[in-house]
C-alpha cells in the first residue's frame, strides 16, 4: 500500500539535535593476566569482540560461523597493539597484580568485511549525541559531571568508547542545579531531567542511579528517552564498570535499533537528488566528502553542476527513509519538499535539499 511521508527537516525542535563523529570505532583496551603471546591471542579475541559490538550497535553472536573463525584467528586482524601495566591502585577481584592492558586497533576494512560476511548490522561512525546524568552514592552522593572527581567518570567514558557513544555531560553550574537538583535525579524525575537537559541539545538523555546496598554489590536504575519514548532499565552488577557498561548499553541498543543498517530490511538503489545553496568549490568538496563518509551511502556521484546548484546521485546501502532519518542527525542538508514514497523507496518528485553545514 502506498503512503505519503511528509519530511520537513527543519529546525521545529525547541533545540538543535546534534550528532558527533565517533572516534576509535576500531579499537579496543582488555585486561589481560601476562605481556606473552598467548595473551595477545586470547585479548584480540575480546578485543575483536567487541569492536564488532561497538561498529554493529548490537552483541556479537560468537556462534556464527563468520564470527567464530574470525575470532579464533583475531590477532592477525591487528593493525596495531600495545602493553601497559595496568596501576596498583586498580588491582582488584576482577583484575589481579601485575596485569596489563592490552591495548589494540583493528584493520577496518577486515572489521567491515566480517560484519558483510555475518550479516550483521552496520552502524555509521555519525551517532547521536547523549545527554548523561548519572548520580553515585558509594558513601557520598554525586552527580558525574566533566569536572568530577569520583573514579566513576573514567570508567563511564571507557563504557562509552567500548560501546562508540558520544556522551554530553552536564557542567551543573547555577542554571543545572536550579532545574535538576540532587534530589530530582535521584529520583530520577522525568520533567526535571528532560528539561534541565533541554539546553545541552542532545538527541537522546541518559539518566542513572547508582548504589551500594552492600559491599559487593552495585544496583543501578536507570532511564533512557528518545524520539518521546522511555525506557526503564535495572542492573544489579558486581562492579562499578560492569553497571555503567550495561546502563550505557541500554540506550546504545535503542539507537541502533533506529540508526544501524540491518541487512534484512535493506533495499539497494540509486537515486537523483538537487542540492542548493552551494556557494564556493568548498562547499562541493564538503559536501561530496560528508555523503561519502555516511554509512548509507555506497557510491556519490556528482551529475551536475549549475551555478550554486548540484544534481548528484545517491547509491544507498538501504531506503530513502533511512538516508533521511541519517540526515536528520546533524542537519548539515534539509529538505522542504513533500517526498512520496511506497514501503521505503522513493517515487517522484526528485527531492531538493539545502545544504547548510
Amino acid at each position: 500500500m502506498k503512503f505519503l511521508i511528509v519530511f520537513f527537516l527543519t529546525m521545529s525542535l525547541a533545540f538543535t539535535a546534534f550528532s558527533k563523529q565517533v572516534e576509535g570505532l576500531y579499537e579496543a583496551r582488555v585486561v589481560v593476566p601476562s605481556q606473552s603471546i598467548e595473551s595477545r591471542k586470547e585479548g584480540a579475541k575480546q578485543g575483536l569482540a567487541d569492536v564488532l559490538y561497538k561498529v554493529s550497535g548490537f552483541p556479537v553472536p560468537v556462534s556464527h560461523p563468520v564470527i567464530e573463525r574470525a575470532l579464533s584467528i583475531a590477532d592477525q586482524y591487528l593493525y596495531q597493539f600495545s602493553f601497559t601495566r595496568v596501576d596498583e591502585s586498580d588491582w582488584s577481584a576482577e583484575i589481579a597484580p601485575g596485569s596489563s592492558y592490552l591495548i589494540m586497533s583493528f584493520e577496518g576494512k577486515s572489521v567491515q568485511r566480517i560484519i558483510k560476511e555475518a550479516k550483521l548490522p552496520r552502524w555509521g561512525a555519525n551517532r547521536p549525541t547523549i545527554m548523561t546524568w548519572v548520580a553515585i552514592d558509594d558513601g557520598k552522593r554525586e552527580m558525574l559531571t566533566e569536572a568530577s572527581g569520583n573514579k566513576g567518570l573514567s570508567l563511564l567514558k571507557e563504557a562509552a568508547h567500548k560501546r562508540g557513544l558520544p556522551l554530553i555531560l552536564p557542567i551543573y553550574d547555577l542554571e543545572d542545579s536550579i532545574k535538576l537538583p540532587m534530589v530530582q535525579l535521584w529520583g530520577l524525575f522525568k520533567d526535571g531531567i528532560l528539561g534541565a537537559s533541554n539546553r545541552y541539545g542532545a538527541e537522546s538523555v541518559l539518566a542513572g542511579r547508582i548504589y551500594k546496598p552492600n559491599a559487593d554489590t552495585w544496583v543501578g536504575n536507570w532511564r533512557f528517552y528518545f524520539k518521546d519514548n522511555e525506557y526503564e532499565y535495572e542492573f544489579t552488577s558486581q562492579t562499578l564498570d560492569q553497571q555503567l557498561l550495561w546502563g550505557l548499553s541500554g540506550g546504545a541498543k535503542v539507537l541502533a535499533d533506529a540508526f544501524a543498517l540491518k541487512p534484512s530490511s535493506v533495499k539497494r538503489g540509486a537515486l537523483v537528488v538537487s542540492i542548493s545553496k552551494l556557494d564556493s568549490l568548498e562547499d562541493y568538496g564538503r559536501l561530496l566528502n560528508y555523503l561519502n563518509k555516511l554509512a548509507i551511502t555506497k557510491q556519490v556521484s556528482l551529475l551536475k553542476m549549475k551555478e550554486d546548484e548540484a544534481q548528484i546521485e545517491l547509491t544507498l546501502n538501504g531506503t530513502f527513509a533511512q538516508l533521511i532519518q541519517a540526515l536528520s542527525l546533524d542537519k548539515k542538508l534539509v529538505t522542504k519538499n513533500v517526498i512520496k514514497s511506497n514501503e521505503g523507496d522513493l517515487e517522484e518528485p526528485m527531492p531538493n535539499f539545502i545544504w547548510q553545514p
